[in-house]
Protein backbone atom coordinates (compact mmCIF):
# COMPACT_ATOMS: atom_id res chain seq x y z
CA UNK A 1 0.00 0.00 0.00
CA UNK A 2 2.83 2.74 0.87
CA UNK A 3 4.72 1.27 -2.73
CA UNK A 4 1.19 2.62 -4.30
CA UNK A 5 0.89 6.12 -3.11
CA UNK A 6 4.47 6.18 -3.25
CA UNK A 7 4.28 5.94 -6.99
CA UNK A 8 0.70 7.75 -7.39
CA UNK A 9 3.11 10.97 -5.40
CA UNK A 10 5.81 10.22 -8.09
CA UNK A 11 3.82 10.50 -10.63
CA UNK A 12 2.10 13.69 -9.17
CA UNK A 13 5.27 14.99 -8.89
CA UNK A 14 6.26 14.73 -12.55
CA UNK A 15 3.36 15.37 -14.01
CA UNK A 16 3.40 19.00 -11.84
CA UNK A 17 6.73 19.46 -13.62
CA UNK A 18 5.56 19.12 -16.78
CA UNK A 19 2.62 20.97 -16.28
CA UNK A 20 5.29 24.11 -15.02
CA UNK A 21 7.59 23.29 -17.70
CA UNK A 22 5.45 23.46 -20.52
CA UNK A 23 3.72 26.78 -18.97
CA UNK A 24 7.80 27.96 -18.69
CA UNK A 25 8.74 27.29 -22.06
CA UNK A 26 5.04 29.05 -23.54
CA UNK A 27 6.14 31.80 -21.44
CA UNK A 28 9.59 32.25 -22.33
CA UNK A 29 8.40 31.95 -25.71
CA UNK A 30 6.09 34.61 -25.74
CA UNK A 31 8.96 36.60 -24.78
CA UNK A 32 11.02 35.98 -27.68
CA UNK A 33 8.85 35.45 -30.75
CA UNK A 34 8.92 39.00 -31.93
CA UNK A 35 12.73 39.33 -31.28
CA UNK A 36 13.87 37.97 -34.49
CA UNK A 37 11.38 40.39 -36.37
CA UNK A 38 12.22 42.99 -34.26
CA UNK A 39 16.14 43.02 -35.19
CA UNK A 40 15.14 43.09 -38.79
CA UNK A 41 13.26 46.18 -38.12
CA UNK A 42 15.76 47.84 -36.25
CA UNK A 43 18.80 47.10 -38.75
CA UNK A 44 16.37 48.72 -41.98
CA UNK A 45 15.45 51.63 -39.61
CA UNK A 46 19.30 52.09 -39.51
CA UNK A 47 19.66 51.73 -43.01
CA UNK A 48 17.09 54.74 -42.87
CA UNK A 49 19.46 57.02 -40.48
CA UNK A 50 16.23 56.69 -37.72
CA UNK A 51 17.42 55.96 -34.38
CA UNK A 52 13.89 55.81 -32.83
CA UNK A 53 11.09 53.48 -33.94
CA UNK A 54 7.34 54.00 -32.85
CA UNK A 55 6.40 50.22 -31.73
CA UNK A 56 3.36 47.90 -31.01
CA UNK A 57 2.49 48.76 -27.22
CA UNK A 58 0.75 45.16 -27.17
CA UNK A 59 3.94 43.51 -28.31
CA UNK A 60 6.25 45.44 -25.78
CA UNK A 61 7.99 42.14 -25.19
CA UNK A 62 10.32 42.96 -27.94
CA UNK A 63 11.46 46.22 -26.34
CA UNK A 64 14.73 44.83 -24.90
CA UNK A 65 15.63 43.21 -28.39
CA UNK A 66 15.36 46.83 -30.03
CA UNK A 67 17.25 48.48 -27.43
CA UNK A 68 20.18 45.48 -28.19
CA UNK A 69 20.26 46.68 -31.73
CA UNK A 70 20.32 50.28 -31.45
CA UNK A 71 17.25 51.98 -31.79
CA UNK A 72 15.02 53.40 -29.05
CA UNK A 73 11.42 52.73 -28.94
CA UNK A 74 7.98 54.74 -28.61
CA UNK A 75 5.00 52.36 -28.13
CA UNK A 76 2.39 53.49 -29.33
CA UNK A 77 -1.25 52.08 -30.12
CA UNK A 78 -0.80 50.86 -33.76
CA UNK A 79 -4.63 50.42 -34.00
CA UNK A 80 -5.00 54.08 -34.22
CA UNK A 81 -1.25 55.89 -35.02
CA UNK A 82 -1.76 59.81 -33.63
CA UNK A 83 0.64 61.47 -35.98
CA UNK A 84 1.18 64.39 -33.95
CA UNK A 85 2.50 61.75 -31.17
CA UNK A 86 5.59 60.34 -33.74
CA UNK A 87 6.29 64.18 -34.55
CA UNK A 88 6.85 65.36 -30.81
CA UNK A 89 8.68 62.18 -30.06
CA UNK A 90 11.07 61.98 -33.88
CA UNK A 91 10.12 58.56 -34.91
CA UNK A 92 10.36 58.61 -38.77
CA UNK A 93 9.98 54.76 -38.95
CA UNK A 94 6.26 53.67 -37.24
CA UNK A 95 5.40 49.87 -37.00
CA UNK A 96 1.97 48.26 -37.45
CA UNK A 97 0.77 44.73 -37.89
CA UNK A 98 -0.10 43.64 -40.75
CA UNK A 99 -3.77 43.13 -39.18
CA UNK A 100 -4.12 46.27 -38.07
CA UNK A 101 -3.22 48.29 -41.38
CA UNK A 102 -1.08 51.31 -42.01
CA UNK A 103 -0.83 54.31 -40.07
CA UNK A 104 -3.00 57.34 -41.29
CA UNK A 105 0.90 59.44 -42.15
CA UNK A 106 1.55 58.64 -45.64
CA UNK A 107 4.54 56.26 -46.15
CA UNK A 108 7.20 56.84 -48.28
CA UNK A 109 8.77 53.81 -48.02
CA UNK A 110 7.70 50.27 -46.25
CA UNK A 111 9.55 46.69 -45.04
CA UNK A 112 7.42 43.84 -44.06
CA UNK A 113 8.46 41.35 -41.78
CA UNK A 114 6.05 38.35 -40.59
CA UNK A 115 3.24 40.33 -39.46
CA UNK A 116 4.39 43.70 -38.88
CA UNK A 117 5.21 46.26 -41.52
CA UNK A 118 7.59 48.96 -40.87
CA UNK A 119 6.85 52.18 -42.47
CA UNK A 120 9.19 55.61 -42.91
CA UNK A 121 7.41 58.61 -42.97
CA UNK A 122 7.25 62.57 -43.40
CA UNK A 123 7.70 63.88 -39.74
CA UNK A 124 6.98 67.16 -40.92
CA UNK A 125 3.66 66.57 -42.43
CA UNK A 126 3.09 64.53 -39.44
CA UNK A 127 3.31 68.03 -37.49
CA UNK A 128 0.85 69.63 -39.35
CA UNK A 129 -1.84 66.97 -38.64
CA UNK A 130 -4.31 68.59 -35.72
CA UNK A 131 -5.46 66.27 -33.17
CA UNK A 132 -8.98 65.13 -33.87
CA UNK A 133 -11.49 65.13 -30.99
CA UNK A 134 -10.92 62.54 -28.45
CA UNK A 135 -6.68 62.00 -29.32
CA UNK A 136 -3.42 62.38 -27.66
CA UNK A 137 -0.22 63.22 -28.32
CA UNK A 138 2.73 63.71 -25.94
CA UNK A 139 5.79 62.10 -24.84
CA UNK A 140 6.73 59.60 -22.41
CA UNK A 141 10.38 59.67 -20.56
CA UNK A 142 9.85 56.95 -18.13
CA UNK A 143 7.16 54.36 -17.05
CA UNK A 144 8.23 52.39 -13.62
CA UNK A 145 8.54 48.36 -14.11
CA UNK A 146 7.19 48.18 -17.32
CA UNK A 147 8.74 47.95 -20.84
CA UNK A 148 8.74 51.70 -22.15
CA UNK A 149 10.93 53.38 -23.52
CA UNK A 150 14.07 53.12 -21.15
CA UNK A 151 14.90 56.49 -19.89
CA UNK A 152 15.01 58.36 -16.61
CA UNK A 153 12.39 61.09 -16.01
CA UNK A 154 13.42 64.25 -17.67
CA UNK A 155 14.81 67.05 -15.24
CA UNK A 156 13.43 70.42 -15.86
CA UNK A 157 15.68 72.80 -14.51
CA UNK A 158 14.34 76.67 -12.99
CA UNK A 159 14.73 79.10 -15.55
CA UNK A 160 15.29 76.37 -18.56
CA UNK A 161 11.30 75.98 -19.09
CA UNK A 162 10.75 72.34 -21.41
CA UNK A 163 9.04 73.31 -24.53
CA UNK A 164 7.20 71.71 -27.55
CA UNK A 165 5.24 73.06 -30.93
CA UNK A 166 2.28 71.63 -31.56
CA UNK A 167 -0.50 72.29 -34.37
CA UNK A 168 -4.04 72.51 -33.17
CA UNK A 169 -7.30 73.29 -34.47
CA UNK A 170 -9.93 75.57 -32.64
CA UNK A 171 -11.59 73.54 -29.92
CA UNK A 172 -11.10 72.74 -26.37
CA UNK A 173 -7.89 70.93 -25.18
CA UNK A 174 -6.00 69.60 -22.16
CA UNK A 175 -2.37 69.72 -20.91
CA UNK A 176 -1.32 66.74 -18.19
CA UNK A 177 2.28 66.46 -17.28
CA UNK A 178 3.13 63.66 -14.62
CA UNK A 179 5.66 65.58 -12.58
CA UNK A 180 7.00 65.45 -9.13
CA UNK A 181 9.91 67.04 -6.75
CA UNK A 182 11.55 64.54 -4.04
CA UNK A 183 12.51 67.41 -2.06
CA UNK A 184 9.26 69.07 -1.66
CA UNK A 185 9.81 72.82 -3.17
CA UNK A 186 9.36 73.44 -6.21
CA UNK A 187 6.07 74.36 -8.14
CA UNK A 188 5.52 73.36 -11.93
CA UNK A 189 3.80 76.63 -14.24
CA UNK A 190 2.41 75.00 -17.54
CA UNK A 191 1.63 77.82 -20.00
CA UNK A 192 0.37 77.74 -23.25
CA UNK A 193 0.45 80.30 -26.11
CA UNK A 194 -1.04 80.52 -29.42
CA UNK A 195 0.03 83.23 -31.17
CA UNK A 196 -0.04 86.69 -29.26
CA UNK A 197 -2.55 84.76 -27.00
CA UNK A 198 -1.72 83.04 -23.47
CA UNK A 199 -4.39 80.49 -23.60
CA UNK A 200 -3.65 79.09 -20.57
CA UNK A 201 -1.15 79.99 -17.57
CA UNK A 202 -1.29 77.54 -14.45
CA UNK A 203 0.89 76.66 -11.43
CA UNK A 204 1.09 73.93 -8.66
CA UNK A 205 2.86 72.93 -6.30
CA UNK A 206 4.74 69.17 -7.05
CA UNK A 207 4.16 66.75 -4.15
CA UNK A 208 7.18 64.26 -3.46
CA UNK A 209 5.87 61.36 -5.63
CA UNK A 210 3.25 60.93 -8.59
CA UNK A 211 0.23 60.64 -7.38
CA UNK A 212 -1.44 62.42 -10.37
CA UNK A 213 -0.74 65.00 -13.11
CA UNK A 214 -0.95 68.45 -13.29
CA UNK A 215 -3.71 69.67 -16.00
CA UNK A 216 -4.38 72.61 -17.32
CA UNK A 217 -6.99 73.01 -19.29
CA UNK A 218 -7.17 75.73 -22.74
CA UNK A 219 -9.60 77.14 -25.72
CA UNK A 220 -8.05 77.48 -29.20
CA UNK A 221 -10.10 80.24 -30.79
CA UNK A 222 -10.62 80.97 -34.61
CA UNK A 223 -11.29 79.09 -37.61
CA UNK A 224 -8.24 77.56 -38.84
CA UNK A 225 -5.47 75.50 -37.37
CA UNK A 226 -2.64 77.35 -35.55
CA UNK A 227 0.61 76.46 -34.35
CA UNK A 228 0.64 76.48 -30.18
CA UNK A 229 3.82 76.24 -28.31
CA UNK A 230 3.34 74.73 -24.70
CA UNK A 231 6.23 75.64 -21.98
CA UNK A 232 6.66 73.60 -18.56
CA UNK A 233 8.47 75.79 -16.03
CA UNK A 234 9.73 74.13 -12.68
CA UNK A 235 9.75 77.52 -10.05
CA UNK A 236 11.42 77.81 -6.48
CA UNK A 237 14.56 78.38 -4.59
CA UNK A 238 18.15 78.31 -6.50
CA UNK A 239 18.35 74.81 -7.58
CA UNK A 240 14.81 73.63 -8.08
CA UNK A 241 13.65 70.91 -10.07
CA UNK A 242 10.58 69.03 -11.71
CA UNK A 243 11.22 65.44 -12.44
CA UNK A 244 8.84 64.66 -15.53
CA UNK A 245 7.58 60.94 -16.34
CA UNK A 246 5.30 62.09 -19.13
CA UNK A 247 2.87 65.11 -20.57
CA UNK A 248 0.63 64.91 -23.21
CA UNK A 249 -1.95 67.24 -24.72
CA UNK A 250 -5.58 66.17 -25.41
CA UNK A 251 -8.17 67.46 -27.60
CA UNK A 252 -11.47 66.98 -25.97
CA UNK A 253 -14.73 66.71 -27.31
Amino acid sequence: MTRGRTVLLDVAIAVTIGVFGVAFLEARSDQTRDHAQAREIARWAREHAASRVAWPESRREAVPALLDAGVTPVLVDDTAVVPAELALNRTPVVVTRTATGPPAVAARETYRTDDFVAHVVDLAAAAATPLAVGESAGEEYARPYVYAPLRDSRRIVRDEPFAADVRLVPGSYRVEVAAFDPDGRTRLRIAVRSGDTLAADHRERLRSVVYEPVTAAFEIAGTAARPVTIRVWALGPEGASALVHAWSVTRLP
